[in-house]
């Protein structure tokens, strides 16, 4: 008997490769009656837009779907491998999420293949009865729901990088490709502030030419 899917649910995340700051992985749930609603709000790509398209984006779909974000702190990374960190909130969206066994799971995780992904998820399941046979790994090319759920990712990066340059001035997009970030670095790297991924290569290798 073929299963009746009743939702779509999305997981994507935001700021994996940021030097700076806490990283967000967001779910969201699109029931299948609500799929023309959802298709109306013209879903577009999060790194493509400015922040203030970002937030008429996400302020829809916060008003019109369930979600779910998860935040990875900075500090965390100094305990955990990122890979560890991101599966378990993945699963979080998930479990916060899903409903039904005829939910279809769409998940954007880079270039990872299936396979692969899914030996990391099940490596931290905490026992959780899931139905792997709805999941359906990087589709964000095809499938809205993940450029949704990276919009509602990117709107709650956006507010944190906010908090961050309230508190420590202008630490840039905090991507390596940006001088402003790479400055505040090398300003900082005899005492790095709790906000710095320190662990990551890129920072490391940068530390060892200072």
């Amino acid at each position: 008997m073929t299963m009746v899917t009743t939702r779509l649910i999305g997981i994507n995340s935001i700021a994996r490769d940021s030097l700076i700051g806490n990283y967000f992985i967001a779910g969201i749930s699109v029931p299948v009656y609500q799929l023309h609603s959802f298709s109306k709000i013209n879903i577009q790509d999060p790194n493509k837009l400015s922040n203030k398209r970002v937030e008429y984006y996400a302020n829809l779909l916060i008003e019109s779907f369930d979600f779910w974000v998860e935040e990875v702190k900075t500090s965390e990374l100094f305990n955990d491998e990122l890979n560890n960190l991101e599966s378990r909130a993945m699963i979080m969206c998930y479990k916060h999420l899903n409903k039904t066994w005829g939910d279809k799971i769409y998940i954007c995780n880079g270039e990872e293949s299936r396979e692969k992904f899914l030996g990391k998820i099940k490596s931290v399941n905490n026992n959780l009865n899931i139905n792997y046979d709805n999941w359906t790994i990087n589709g964000q090319d095809q499938y809205m729901v993940c450029t949704a759920a990276a919009l509602l990712a990117k709107i709650y990066y956006i507010y944190h990088l906010r908090e961050l340059k309230s508190r420590y001035g202008d630490i840039g997009t905090c991507y390596q490709n940006d001088s402003k970030t790479i400055d505040f670095i090398r300003r900082h790297a005899n005492s790095l502030p709790m906000i710095v991924r320190q662990n990551n290569p890129f920072i490391r290798g940068l530390l060892k030419n200072i």
